[in-house]
């Protein structure tokens, strides 16, 4: 069953310029219900474009995407945004926690804002955090934390509200290799134990072992599916 289906996907910068920059050219991908699949191409292909035109974070030239059967594309600013915060998670590259909120705080804040009642939010927080091997943190600060642990507080906070898609762009590009190893096993870990489904971008040869399936970027093009 597809989650996710984008068609005819064509991102341009710039395109009224003498120069415009043409960033996805025609992409056309489907991401089945369950899956953790990988993302990889070269620096400047389109993978972190390709990701933020699937979770709504911009909007493309030309193309359709189909989440869960519903036609996203057409959904305004506003649907989008609470489309977003009760189906999509997203893992960013350098974590995005708030360095003044605790690790609880920053899981809760999406939680919160979509309305949540504080009791709900505190028993989703405390089980999002055990799942992911951070009970006991929630009250530290992001600077009171390593880097493997920041990463996997950004992963609790995207997942605490059970998004149906998870994205994350290289979420491993700033941790040394252990703290890599803790993460990628928490994707692992939330995809086969809870049945996730994730699209995570990588340039990470060896990221490829933890997913089902490895797609590839190149100068904007999908080369495999």
């Amino acid at each position: 069953m597809k989650i996710l289906e984008a068609k005819n996907i064509h991102k341009i910068y710039n395109p009224d310029s003498p120069e415009p920059v043409h960033a996805l050219k025609g992409v056309s991908f489907a991401l089945e219900k369950g899956e953790f699949v990988a993302l990889v191409g070269r620096s400047g292909s389109g993978k972190s474009t390709l990701l933020y035109q699937l979770a709504l974070l911009d909007t493309p030239n030309e193309g359709v995407v189909f989440i869960d059967g519903v036609n996203v594309s057409k959904l305004s600013d506003v649907e989008k945004t609470n489309f977003r915060l009760g189906n999509i998670g997203y893992v960013f590259q350098d974590y995005a926690l708030l360095p003044e909120l605790t690790l609880f705080e920053n899981v809760a804040l999406p939680l919160v804002v979509s309305g949540m009642s504080l009791a709900e939010v505190k028993k989703k927080v405390e089980n999002t955090l055990e799942k992911l091997g951070l009970a006991g943190l929630g009250e530290h600060l992001p600077s009171e934390l390593s880097g493997g642990q920041k990463q996997r507080g950004s992963i609790a906070r995207a997942i605490a509200s059970e998004p149906k898609l998870l994205f994350a762009d290289e979420p491993t590009a700033n941790l040394d290799s252990i703290s890599s190893k803790q993460v990628l096993e928490a994707f692992k870990d939330l995809n086969k134990k809870y049945g996730q489904t994730i699209l995570m971008v990588t340039h990470e040869p060896e990221d490829e072992q933890y997913v089902d399936r490895v797609v590839e970027l190149k100068d904007g093009v999908l080369k495999n599916q």
